[in-house]
């Protein structure tokens, strides 16, 4: 069995990517910008901590808002949503130990203030997506 998520991204209040791992690149020319784009109609929708899925085709993907954050994994259909839940409360998590409030209160789309809390943050999901 591959890894739970073929595609993975974090993205702040504004729609700003803070993190991506995009191992699926047919999806993510095809599709997955569709979804960034119907992100602001989504994400008011979706309460602090609450889930939502998707299915796309063969895709599940699902949504998990916490704290202005929005966490957006990308996973074969066939995937059970409670195993994709529990990962993305554990992740969340760790995003928020690693990333600080401050750089992510006034990030304005240059991640490169990110780069160590990235290869940390990587470094802790590797075994959902690498």
């Amino acid at each position: 069995m591959g890894k739970l998520f073929e595609n993975f991204a974090v993205l702040d209040k504004k729609n700003n990517i803070i993190f991506d791992r995009i191992n699926d690149q047919d999806f993510c020319s095809e599709f997955f910008g569709q979804v960034l784009v119907a992100f602001n109609a989504l994400t008011k929708h979706i309460a602090d901590g609450e889930l939502s899925n998707i299915e796309w085709g063969d895709k599940l993907i699902t949504i998990k808002k916490k704290e202005d954050i929005i966490f957006l994994a990308c996973c074969h259909g066939n995937t059970k949503e409670d195993k994709v839940n529990e990962e993305l409360d554990v992740i969340a998590k760790r995003f928020f130990d690693i990333y600080s409030k401050v750089l992510i209160e006034d990030f304005e789309g240059d991640r490169a203030i990110f780069s160590n809390s990235e290869k940390r943050f990587l470094s802790e999901i590797k075994y959902l997506i690498d």
